[in-house]
């Protein structure tokens, strides 16, 4: 009988959450930089932190999730920066 994993289901405190999205706010990281920074799963954990949290209004639905990575991608080489 093969055993099966059972997923680690991680609690976040309130604090994280907001620091997180403060973060994703101010231009220093994508949704996707911060999942992979703090190791956070991508999916629809930190959308549902910036809608809670976030001082903007966010969609319920957000798609693709690349539009916010090119709009910095765009600025950084508006402002000659790399990476």
């Amino acid at each position: 009988m093969k055993m099966k994993h059972r997923e680690r289901i991680t609690q976040y405190s309130e604090a994280f959450k907001r620091k997180v999205v403060e973060e994703i706010e101010r231009g220093e990281l994508t949704s996707r930089e911060a999942a992979r920074t703090y190791g956070v799963p991508y999916g629809g954990i930190i959308p549902s932190w910036l809608r809670k949290y976030g001082s903007r209004k966010y969609e319920t639905k957000i798609v693709g999730g690349n539009d916010e990575e090119r709009t910095r991608r765009d600025q950084r080489a508006k402002e000659g920066i790399s990476g």
